[in-house]
């Protein structure tokens, strides 16, 4: 390193010596060092190698987004964006902004995405003779910037009697949404979860007023002396209420409509308000009950009674858990 920059006091145009403390950055794994000196070789030089080289580096992203999502982390793999991928997320992208859940569902629930996305990876190994990017044993985690800046991320995992999706779009600013679907099989109970956050983006992060739906069912089999009873569960929720740099801020209000039917096969529906407050995505003790215990969610049900939940108050609510 010590002769690399005495070249560089010499000839600070040296577009070969930028390229070697590039190349030994890159050996050692110091990305913030090999981001560094591609930049100042790309002032100083103005070099088209340098640039590319540089544009094959993920972005950087805030903190707080690399922290509650996983992005660029040791499971999430980046990979540079290219046509053929891109055009892969296009419908998914499209129904996520506008909220088209069938559409969303249509794109992956089939697994058509996820073979898409595998196909344009497995491409790109056979082009560069590599073996990294491949989905790994029905798994695939990876995160990219679009062409237009925007960050993606999509998870495909096949579980044990399940699958999950996950995709998640934020443009650096304007509209975002992130995207969860899952279907779980075990034992006697078969569960089905999907949950949709739209929201307004600046700097990456989810900042403004946002939207969530969450719809969920669940079938489960109760054994009796007298043989098995089904029993099922469904129900929708949606959230409004606003964010601050990714964590819920100020009031969260959800409409919530559930209908059962017992083992039994009595049938029972339930609709309902549930009111939150939050600051900087912690919950807050906003009501007490009729014991005087300071609680943290209000609900008022179809016919008007009110109830509190009193949880622990040390509890973190990150934002897109309902």
């Amino acid at each position: 390193m010590i002769a690399f920059t005495a070249a560089l006091e010499i000839d600070p145009k040296s577009v070969a010596v930028y390229t070697a403390l590039a190349d030994a950055y890159e050996a050692m794994g110091d990305d913030e060092s090999l981001r560094r000196i591609l930049e100042q070789g790309i002032e100083a030089t103005g070099d088209v190698g340098l640039k590319e080289r540089l544009a094959k580096l993920p972005p950087v992203l805030p903190e707080q987004l690399s922290l509650l999502r996983g992005l660029g982390g040791p499971y999430v793999q980046y990979v540079i964006v290219d046509e053929e991928l891109e055009s892969a997320f296009a419908d998914a992208i499209d129904a996520g902004l506008a909220g088209n859940r069938e559409v969303l569902e249509d794109a992956a629930w089939s697994a058509a995405l996820a073979e898409r996305v595998e196909a344009c990876l497995k491409e790109r190994e056979r082009r560069e003779e590599r073996d990294d990017l491949v989905f790994d044993m029905g798994e695939c985690r990876i995160w990219t910037q679009l062409s237009h800046g925007a960050i993606l991320s999509y998870t495909y995992e096949e579980t044990n009697g399940g699958l999950n999706y996950w995709i998640e779009y934020r443009p650096e600013n304007g509209n975002g949404f992130y995207w969860y679907l899952a279907d779980n099989r075990a034992h006697s109970r078969i569960s089905y979860y999907h949950y949709l956050v739209r929201g307004e983006t600046s700097g990456w992060l989810f900042n403004g007023s946002f939207t969530a739906l969450y719809y969920h069912f669940y079938d489960y089999g109760i054994n009796y002396p007298d043989g098995e009873k089904m029993a099922f569960h469904r129900a929708t929720e949606q959230y409004t209420g606003t964010l601050a740099d990714d964590l819920l801020d100020g009031e969260r209000v959800g409409t919530i409509y559930a209908f059962d039917v017992d083992e039994y096969g009595e049938e029972h529906e339930r609709n309902y308000t549930v009111y939150e407050n939050f600051k900087a995505g912690k919950r807050q003790a906003s009501w007490t009950d009729e014991s005087g215990e300071e609680c943290t969610r209000m609900i008022v049900d179809d016919t008007g009674e009110v109830t509190y939940e009193c949880p622990s108050l040390d509890i973190q609510a990150v934002w897109n858990t309902p």
